[in-house]
């Protein structure tokens, strides 16, 4: 929570010990944003790799009730 009282944001930093395991898969990601009962936006930051990964968000952005277009940005 920043100095406003807002609470906007949350860090998810997952990490693999295990060799040829993703790190960020589809089911991890769907499950971390089915417990955000007021999602309305979601941001993918991060190098081309990353971003190519995260390909899968138009299918759990239907699951979510968002759409893609609109409320999914990968930067």
């Amino acid at each position: 929570m920043d100095k406003n009282g807002l609470d906007n944001f949350t860090l998810k930093l997952r990490l693999s010990s295990v060799k040829g395991t993703k790190r960020w898969d589809k089911d991890f990601v769907q499950n971390e944003l089915q417990k955000i009962p007021d999602l309305q936006k979601v941001y993918v930051c991060g190098p081309p790799i990353m971003q190519q990964g995260f390909e899968f968000l138009d299918e759990i952005a239907k699951v979510c009730n968002l759409d893609f277009k609109t409320q999914v940005d990968i930067m």
